[in-house]
C-alpha cells in the first residue's frame, strides 16, 4: 500500500505533469565527462572530480564569476593579504563565524567554527609525501620549513589517518606557517611570491576538517566536510553525485552586473545533480534530451550543432533556445625535448639546438586542430597567451611555421637551419626516440609525426607506454621526446614560464632546461610588480626560450558548452569552474 501511495503522489505532482525529464524545482543538473573517483581536494586529478570539488569547498580565495578578464575575490579569506615591504611575508585574515557543514565527524554532528589552523593543516596534508598529492610542486621551495616538513613526513608515523602532524609523531615544525590567532595566519615566505592568492584559489587548497580525515581515512574522497555552498547528499561512485544547499553557508550574494540588475543570495539553487559520463557523446546527448541543462559539444558531434563559419549554433538548437559558450583554455599543448640528451639537448651545442628547431619548423598540427580536435582548439605560439599580461599581438616564434607560412616553406627553412649549424647529413642522426600512449589518436598523430621529420631525413621511433608509467620516464629524465600540455594554475606567465626555470622542481621543469641568461632575467622579474616593467621582463623570457626551441608549441582547446533555455546565471571559466551556486532554472508558468 505505501508504494501505491508514493506512485500516485508522483503522478499527481507538477514537475511529473511537466514532462519525464523536467527536473524537481529548484534542481540544476550538470552533464559532465570523466570519472568522479575521488572528492578529496588534494587528490582530485580528472576534469569532473576538480568541477566537483570547486564547488563543494571553499577556499581561501577565488576566482570571481567573470569569463574573462581573470580577477579574484576573497572567500574564506576576509581580505586579500596584507604584505610585508620586502615581500617575503603575507599576513591574511579569515572570515568569523564560518562553519564547517554539519556531519558526524564532529561532537553532536554540528560542525565547527573555520580557524587558521585548518588552513595549517590542509597545507600540511598537501604536503604530506605519504598523502602522495601530484600538487606538492606548488609550494615546494615557496614557504619556510614546509619542504623539510615534506621530508619528514615519508617516515613511518603513528598517524595513519594522517589528521594530525605533531612533533613528537616525527613531523618537523613550520615556521613559514604562523598562526597569529584563530582568525590570523601569517605567511613567511622564502621569496617574494605575489602570486600566493591565486595559488590559495586551486582546488587543492580548498579548506576542510582535520575531524574529517580522522574519521574517514582512506575514504575521505565519498565525503566533503567543507564550508563551500553544498554539502553532499549522495555520492553514487563514478557517475553521479547529488549535492543540496548548505544552510549555514556564508552570506554571499551574485554580482549584479552579470545578473541583468539583480543580486540573487548564493547559492541560487537548492540542489545540484552532477552526472560524469566517461563518452562526451553520451553527455551531449543528455542535454539533447532535456536530462542536463549544461554539457559540452562532443568533437563527434561539433559540426552538427555550430556553424563552423560564424561560430554560432545552428538553427534547429537556436529554435530550442539554447546558448553557446566558448571558453579558450589556460593551457598550452606541445612537444618536449630533453635538454640533457646528448643529441637533442645543451650537451649538443648549437648542433643540438638546430636540429629541435627544425622539428619544430619542419612540423605542422593541421591534422590535430582539424581531425583530432575538430575547431575546438586554436594555435600557440609561444609560453605568454593572448589572455595573460605581457603578450604581445603579433608576436612570431622562428622555431615555428608562420600563420600564412606553407608546409614546404617552413621546411625548406628547416633545413636552412640544420646546414648553417653543420647537420649536412641528417641519416647520420641517431634514430630519435619519442614517448607516446597507446592509444589510437596518439599513434594517429605519431604517424603524421613521422612522415614529416622523414621528410628532414630524420628517423624516429615510438615508445608506448600508459600515462603514469610514460609520466614516470619523463620525471626521470629517460625520455627523449614525448608530448605534454600544461594547465594554467593561475593567470600568470610566470605559471608557465616556470617550466623554464633551472630551480624549478623536475615535474614543473621537465625538460631539465638551464639557462643562466634566463634564470636571470627569471629572478628579477619575480621581484618587480604588475606592470609595463614586469611585462617587458616577461617577453624577454619568452624570447629566450622560443630561441632555443625548448618546446614545439602546438595549442590550446577551446570548451565548446551549451546551455538550455531554462538555465540562467551561468558563466563558465576553465581555470576555476565554481559556477553551480550562480545557476538557477526559470520555472515555466
Amino acid at each position: 500500500m505505501r508504494s501505491f501511495i508514493l506512485v500516485s503522489l508522483l503522478l499527481l505532482a507538477p514537475a511529473a505533469i511537466a514532462g519525464p525529464n523536467t527536473p524537481p524545482s529548484g534542481t540544476v543538473r550538470f552533464a559532465l565527462t570523466g570519472e568522479i573517483n575521488t572528492l578529496d581536494p588534494v587528490l582530485a586529478s580528472t576534469e569532473a572530480e576538480r568541477v566537483c570539488v570547486s564547488n563543494l569547498y571553499d577556499q581561501l580565495y577565488e576566482h570571481a564569476h567573470h569569463p574573462r578578464p581573470f580577477r579574484l575575490k576573497p572567500a574564506l579569506a576576509a581580505d586579500f593579504p596584507e604584505v610585508s615591504e620586502d615581500g617575503l611575508t603575507q599576513t591574511i585574515q579569515l572570515r568569523k563565524g564560518v562553519h564547517f557543514v554539519d556531519d558526524a565527524c564532529f561532537e553532536g554532528s554540528r560542525g565547527r567554527e573555520v580557524t587558521a589552523q585548518d588552513v595549517v593543516f590542509c597545507l600540511k596534508r598537501l604536503m604530506d609525501a605519504n598523502v602522495a598529492s601530484p600538487y606538492t610542486w606548488m609550494f615546494e621551495r615557496k614557504i619556510k620549513g614546509l619542504d623539510r616538513f615534506a621530508a619528514s613526513s615519508k617516515k613511518p608515523s603513528k598517524n595513519p589517518t594522517r589528521s594530525a602532524y605533531r612533533t613528537t609523531e616525527g613531523y618537523t615544525e613550520v615556521a613559514g606557517l604562523e598562526v597569529v590567532d584563530d582568525h590570523t595566519l601569517r605567511i613567511h615566505l622564502l621569496e617574494p611570491t605575489p602570486e600566493l592568492p591565486w595559488m590559495l584559489a586551486s582546488n587543492w587548497c580548498s579548506i576542510y576538517a582535520r575531524e574529517s580525515v580522522r574519521r574517514y581515512g582512506a575514504n575521505l574522497g565519498r565525503h566533503a566536510v567543507g564550508t563551500g555552498p553544498y554539502r553532499l547528499l549522495i555520492f553514487e561512485g563514478k557517475e553521479k553525485l547529488t549535492l543540496r544547499h548548505n544552510p549555514r553557508y556564508r552570506r554571499e550574494e551574485s554580482v549584479p552586473a552579470l545578473e541583468g540588475g539583480t543580486t540573487h543570495s548564493l547559492p541560487r539553487n537548492d540542489t545540484v545533480i552532477v552526472r560524469a559520463y566517461k563518452d562526451p557523446r553520451a553527455a551531449w546527448a543528455a542535454l539533447l534530451a532535456d536530462e542536463a541543462d549544461c554539457a559540452a559539444i562532443a568533437r563527434d558531434a561539433f559540426t552538427t550543432a555550430v556553424d563552423v563559419r560564424t561560430g554560432r549554433l545552428l538553427p534547429h538548437l537556436v529554435e530550442r533556445g539554447m546558448t553557446l559558450h566558448r571558453d579558450e583554455r589556460l593551457e598550452i599543448h606541445y612537444d618536449a625535448f630533453n635538454m640533457q640528451d646528448p643529441v637533442l639537448g645543451h650537451p649538443a651545442g648549437e648542433k643540438g639546438r638546430a636540429l629541435r628547431t627544425a622539428i619544430c619548423l619542419a612540423t605542422d598540427d593541421v591534422y590535430a586542430l582539424t581531425r583530432l580536435y575538430t575547431y575546438g582548439a586554436e594555435r600557440v605560439f609561444g609560453p605568454i597567451l593572448p589572455d595573460l599580461a605581457g603578450y604581445k599581438r603579433g608576436f612570431v616564434n622562428p622555431a615555428l611555421p608562420g600563420e600564412r607560412e606553407t608546409h614546404e616553406e617552413a621546411l625548406a627553412v628547416a633545413k636552412e637551419v640544420l646546414e648553417e649549424a653543420g647537420v649536412d647529413d641528417t641519416s647520420r642522426v641517431p634514430v630519435l626516440k619519442m614517448h607516446i600512449t597507446p592509444d589510437v589518436g596518439s599513434r594517429n598523430a605519431f604517424a603524421i609525426f613521422k612522415k614529416q621529420l622523414a621528410e628532414l631525413g630524420l628517423r624516429i621511433e615510438a615508445i608506448a607506454k600508459p600515462w603514469k608509467e610514460l609520466q614516470k620516464d619523463v620525471t626521470a629524465g629517460k625520455a627523449q621526446m614525448w608530448s605534454s600540455s600544461w594547465h594554467g594554475d593561475y593567470p600568470d606567465a610566470q605559471n608557465f614560464l616556470m617550466c623554464f626555470y633551472s630551480r624549478s622542481p623536475p615535474s614543473v621543469n621537465a625538460c631539465r632546461y638551464s639557462n643562466s641568461e634566463f634564470d636571470e632575467v627569471y629572478e628579477e622579474m619575480r621581484g618587480v610588480g604588475p606592470g609595463q616593467e614586469r611585462e617587458e621582463l616577461l617577453r624577454e623570457l619568452q624570447d629566450i626560450v622560443v630561441q632555443d626551441a625548448v618546446w614545439r608549441y602546438k595549442f590550446r582547446r577551446i570548451n565548446w558548452k551549451v546551455t538550455q533555455k531554462s538555465l540562467e546565471g551561468y558563466r563558465f571559466n576553465g581555470i576555476a569552474p565554481k559556477h553551480f551556486k550562480h545557476c538557477a532554472v526559470k520555472v515555466s508558468k
